[in-house]
């Protein structure tokens, strides 16, 4: 899941060459006689492994409330009172 949702559009493949996603990502697979293998080299890949990262740090945040955007805003504020009553 993380491919789709957080991973590159586009990818470099064993020889060096970009070219866009496939199989798990865009479109279904179906060769299921194969799907160990495949499955095995496209946990390996590492626009897997930097997608699911992405994706864990992202649960972690949403998880912690101390991270929240209100939370670093309200932290701001005080900040920003300072900044306007010194240059206004």
């Amino acid at each position: 899941m993380p491919c789709v949702l957080i991973g590159p559009t586009e990818v470099e493949n064993d020889r060096g060459k970009v070219t866009s996603f496939c199989s798990f990502v865009n479109k279904p697979f179906h060769k299921y006689e194969k799907i160990s293998e495949r499955l095995k080299d496209h946990l390996q890949n590492n626009y897997h492994c930097w997608a699911q990262e992405r994706a864990d740090v992202f649960v972690k945040v949403t998880q912690m409330p101390a991270t929240a955007v209100i939370h670093q805003l309200e932290r701001l504020v005080p900040i920003l009172k300072n900044i306007v009553l010194v240059d206004g």
